[in-house]
């Protein structure tokens, strides 16, 4: 099942579940050909309804904020990327939200320093 709603230029495509929940949210450009392409948020929702995953997308590649969850809510991995590729801090955490790694990338690359946290907090 689909549902398209406009929103300025950019279109939200929602796709739902055989029992109706929401399984996945994108944004899209409508192309003059007719076709589409991921521009904006794009959300993955897990069976509960939290979400999984949200990726941001520009002209169809990624660029901005992402972010994963686990089925509780907590946060797990965090970071972004810049023209398809990493670029900037990303960060890990635990299920109880407790924050254990960080990594900076640089176009694509580790760049600096890594920090790894170890024991409790």
């Amino acid at each position: 099942i689909a549902a398209v709603v406009a929103l300025q230029d950019v279109k939200v495509v929602e796709k739902r579940n055989s029992d109706g929940t929401l399984a996945l949210r994108s944004e899209v450009r409508v192309l003059p050909d007719g076709s589409t392409v991921l521009h904006g948020k794009e959300t993955r929702y897990f069976a509960n309804g939290k979400p999984a995953r949200e990726m941001t997308y520009a002209e169809g590649g990624l660029d901005g904020p992402w972010t994963e969850w686990l089925p509780s809510g907590t946060v797990s991995p965090q970071g972004n990327y810049r023209q398809g590729v990493k670029h900037g801090t990303e960060s890990r955490f635990l299920s109880n939200g407790t924050k254990i790694g960080e990594a900076n990338y640089l176009t694509g690359q580790r760049h600096g320093k890594q920090i790894e946290w170890h024991g409790a907090n």
